[in-house]
């Protein structure tokens, strides 16, 4: 994905100069009263310009993409240092490991979890009823 991304980057910088050059030729025609070329040369300028923002908007989805994946990595890891913190603070006092406690990290992230999944299909206007085939909708 890095080595796209430095592939956009590139034909985006190449693209811009191409705008430049172009946008050089249609003043450089307008200066010399050439009104139709230079309006022809504005063509070119229109197109580099919606291709450098549909590059910028594909770099974009790609940074959102990639960010998206670390922080899901990143929040992997918090949980899983949390569950060791939790894990070897119930050994100290003999109690089971957190993934069999009732009580643990694990079951209280789920239980939060589950409570915000059912407000969050509990929150309709009056009047209205959930349909469809979901878990938790009422028939």
């Amino acid at each position: 994905m890095a080595e796209k991304l430095k592939r956009l980057w590139r034909l985006q910088w190449q693209i811009n100069v191409a705008t430049g050059v172009f946008s050089a030729i249609a003043i450089g025609l307008a200066y010399a009263r050439q009104g139709l070329l230079a309006q022809l040369t504005m063509l070119p300028v229109l197109a580099c310009f919606g291709a450098a923002c549909w590059i910028a908007y594909k770099r974009y989805q790609l940074n959102k993409q990639r960010r998206d994946e670390i922080f899901a990595q990143l929040e992997d890891e918090q949980k899983a240092q949390l569950r060791e913190v939790f894990d070897q603070a119930r050994q100290e006092r003999n109690m089971p490991p957190d993934s069999a406690s009732p009580d643990g990290f694990t079951a209280t992230v789920e239980q939060i979890q589950n409570q915000a999944r059912k407000q969050a299909q509990a929150n309709l206007p009056p009047g209205v009823k959930r349909r469809g085939n979901t878990p938790d909708a009422k028939r």
